[in-house]
């Protein structure tokens, strides 16, 4: 991630702990990453529920490389 991605992750990660973050393709999810600590160094691993197509993870591939905007959005939006 670059650096604004990576402060909004770290943000993000440090008031949801215990939470869990969905990766989303397609309309489906495809991977989940348990926040049990705050992501300080932009990585953000996700395990895989499911195999993949190889156009589905070029397609994972393109969309991981745009903003977090995204995933900051939803995690706003699902806050109590």
């Amino acid at each position: 991630l670059d650096r604004r991605a990576s402060f909004y992750l770290q943000k993000e990660t440090s008031g949801n702990l215990g939470r869990r973050l969905q990766l989303v393709i397609n309309g489906q999810i495809r991977g989940i990453h348990p926040i049990e600590t705050t992501l300080t160094n932009g990585v953000l691993p996700f395990i895989l529920h499911a195999k993949m197509t190889e156009n589905e993870a070029r397609f994972l591939y393109e969309r991981l490389s745009q903003s977090i905007l995204f995933i900051r959005a939803e995690m706003e939006s699902k806050k109590i």
